[in-house]
């Protein structure tokens, strides 16, 4: 797997990639890549084996990320009520402080 996370914060990447060292993930297997968009993001998505900007370089197969916006696996001995008011807040958390630092 080969992940180019965004300039701004690249560090989560990071560490998943220390964690899955740590997890004896094999060397390569988990590969993460950090830079600028336009100079390694670009390199990335037109490397021959990568497969990325499909419909620019050679009609790659891809697979996008189908899990949605904030998906959450939530137990059948949930406390349903919390789990959604908990939901809604990582959804709408950094929205509300943006909102009330604007005022």
């Amino acid at each position: 797997m080969v992940t180019k996370p965004t300039e701004q914060t690249p560090l989560s990447a990071l560490y998943c990639a220390h964690l899955a060292k740590l997890a004896g993930v094999p060397n390569g297997v988990f590969n993460v890549i950090t830079g600028f968009g336009k100079t390694a993001g670009v390199a990335i998505n037109h490397h021959m084996d990568i497969g990325k900007a499909a419909a620019k370089s050679n009609l790659k197969q891809v697979s996008l990320e189908r899990g949605g916006k904030s998906p959450l696996v939530i137990f059948d001995d949930a406390n349903i009520n919390m789990a959604a008011n908990l939901a809604l807040l990582g959804i709408l958390f950094n929205q509300t402080n943006a909102a009330a630092n604007e005022l």
